[in-house]
């Protein structure tokens, strides 16, 4: 029987992968993570999982990252708003709302995760990143393209573009 550690097992994709694993057999272990911290934590897992694949690689054990875009899971619902804002940041805020907002809309079905991370286990020599999802795929742009025009079309994307710079004349005295 082939084990599985899936991180953010609680809930959204963690759940929905390590229910269908279950289902097929697999031995799933999960572990559970703060929403709020989540952007952070993903950052910091790409780099944890390079390093492990490379120190894993001569005990047969294969690391993959499934990276996916926006797709139904409950993270709206679970997802913790900060206690205080700052006032100058309420454009910024505002505008990556409505994006995500919209970005959830659209979302694909979870199920398709856990479809793609059930066929990467069958895989002999599965590669490290597995994008899946528009926005997920876009993000693959980052490793080719310079990076003001990829950091241009991000802020289109999410409509950071249309955001008008403030003299921050609030954040001292907000954060403080």
């Amino acid at each position: 029987m082939q084990t599985v550690l899936i991180t953010g097992a609680s809930s959204g994709f963690g759940r929905v992968t390590a229910e269908k694993l279950a289902r097929l057999g697999y031995k799933v272990f999960g572990t559970s993570r703060r929403t709020g911290q989540n952007v952070a934590s993903k950052f910091a897992l790409v780099g944890y999982s390079e390093a492990l694949r490379y120190e894993l690689a001569p005990f047969g054990i294969h690391v993959s990252l499934i990276e996916p875009g926006f797709f139904k899971t409950n993270i709206e619902q679970v997802a913790i708003p900060a206690e205080k804002t700052i006032e100058d940041y309420r454009a910024v805020r505002s505008a990556l709302e409505t994006a995500i907002k919209q970005g959830f809309e659209k979302a694909r079905d979870a199920g398709e995760v856990a479809t793609l991370i059930a066929e990467v286990i069958k895989t002999p020599k599965p590669a490290l990143h597995y994008p899946i999802g528009n926005e997920a795929n876009a993000l693959q742009l980052k490793r080719f393209l310079p990076e003001s025009l990829f950091e241009s079309g991000f802020k289109r994307g999410f409509g950071l573009d249309k955001v008008k710079p403030t003299a921050m004349t609030n954040l001292t005295k907000e954060i403080a």
